[in-house]
């Protein structure tokens, strides 16, 4: 299955770039679509020629693909290798600052960091998968980054968060949030009342720059890793940017422990 999407992947790739390309060729030719014109706005008669000569030049030229593919895997092994060492450099920040909160087995063996944004629905669809892995592995770690950049909201939301962390109710808090199908100031103080968090106290808390100081921070780790988009989550010294399927994810988990030496299987709850 993944070798079928990375050459569905590939072939994207390939098309775009002879979009491109043809693209040009017709400017060239003076019989070019409008500038910042998409693939899916040329008129039929274009898409088709298009079609045509993509069509041909790959059943002409096969070995292209095969080029392309070594080209990709070979770029893709360089930036993991780049990841890896930004990882290892960045270790402290990633895995053990104590401003960021962690739910499952704090010294567990294993840990996934997961970056996110309260207003990014793929964040919110992850937040079962994450809570089934915990379930069923008592070994696990996971931690949190306050990553918000959807909005000013997600700002407040996440600052609220973190204030909630600072009274021991992170993760109803966390929850209950994703929970909200807004992230009104009106939502917030039904999800603190929900949650056993003292409103008024966060309140005071959230005013605190440290809050701020934390977000920044992760904001210049984000950037650092150049993760853009949430959500994205690191395993041992993997960076998996994007959403990922619970068996992908456990997979990750599972060969991050044997990589460990298996000395700590994990354990049903």
């Amino acid at each position: 299955m993944k070798n079928i999407k990375f050459l569905a992947g590939t072939l994207a790739s390939i098309a775009a770039i002879f979009i491109f390309a043809i693209t040009q060729g017709f400017a060239q030719s003076g019989n070019a679509p409008k500038p910042g014109t998409k693939p899916d706005t040329f008129s039929p008669e274009q898409r088709e020629n298009i079609e045509k000569i993509i069509h041909e030049y790959l059943v002409k030229n096969p070995a292209v693909l095969r080029e392309v593919i070594e080209a990709l895997q070979a770029q893709e092994a360089q930036e993991k290798q780049g990841a890896v060492k930004k990882i290892s450099a960045l270790k402290s920040q990633i895995f053990s600052d104590p401003m960021s909160p962690v739910s499952g087995n704090p010294n567990g063996d294993v840990t996934v960091v997961v970056f996110f944004d309260y207003a990014c629905g793929y964040c919110k669809r992850s937040v079962p998968e994450l809570d089934a892995l915990v379930a069923k592995d008592a070994n696990l770690r996971i931690v949190y980054k306050e990553f918000p950049i959807l909005g000013q909201r997600s700002q407040v939301a996440a600052t609220a968060a973190l204030a909630a962390n600072r009274q021991g109710k992170y993760k109803a808090f966390h929850n209950g949030l994703f929970r909200a199908g807004t992230l009104s100031d009106s939502a917030i103080k039904g999800i603190a009342d929900q949650s056993g968090v003292n409103y008024d106290q966060l309140q005071k808390d959230m005013s605190d720059p440290k809050f701020k100081m934390v977000i920044d921070q992760t904001y210049a780790l984000a950037s650092a890793l150049h993760i853009d988009g949430t959500p994205a989550y690191i395993v041992g010294d993997q960076l998996i940017p994007g959403a990922v399927e619970l068996d992908t994810l456990k997979n990750l988990i599972d060969a991050e422990r044997a990589k460990l030496g298996g000395a700590s299987k994990p354990q049903p709850k």
